[in-house]
């Protein structure tokens, strides 16, 4: 998984979550929209912290690694956080899935893993749920 930072044109910014679907990262990547990566939002709260996600299109492969421009004039993309996603059989959640979370932010020490249930709201939204601790 990655996080990256899409600056747009216009000077806006966000953050796109994209998570490989396979070990080796060649399928397309899950992708959602992020106000601001998940470890700044959790720092302060905490365990039980909900966040709002936008389901985007998948993105290709190649934004796993890949930092710089994008074509057409959609701005600039960097590496915020990047780390490996596993899958958790949780039983008590029967919505979503539940994720363990390995990450580290860019050029940092690795993070404490983390918990995390995903689950759709509508079609696009979605929610993102930090569980106890992984």
């Amino acid at each position: 998984m990655v996080e990256l930072r899409h600056e747009l044109p216009d000077g806006s910014h966000h953050i796109d979550w994209l998570l490989a679907r396979d070990p080796d990262g060649r399928e397309p990547l899950v992708s959602f929209r992020l106000e601001r990566p998940l470890l700044e939002l959790w720092e302060a709260c905490g365990v039980g912290k909900m966040v709002n996600a936008q389901r985007i299109q998948d993105h290709r492969p190649k934004y796993l690694k890949y930092e710089g421009p994008i074509s057409r004039n959609r701005g600039h993309v960097r590496r915020v956080s990047s780390g490996t996603v596993e899958r958790v059989k949780a039983d008590d959640h029967p919505c979503g899935v539940v994720l363990r979370l390995t990450w580290r932010w860019s050029g940092g020490e690795p993070c404490h893993p983390v918990r995390v249930h995903l689950r759709p709201e509508t079609h696009d939204q979605w929610l993102i749920e930090r569980l106890e601790s992984a």
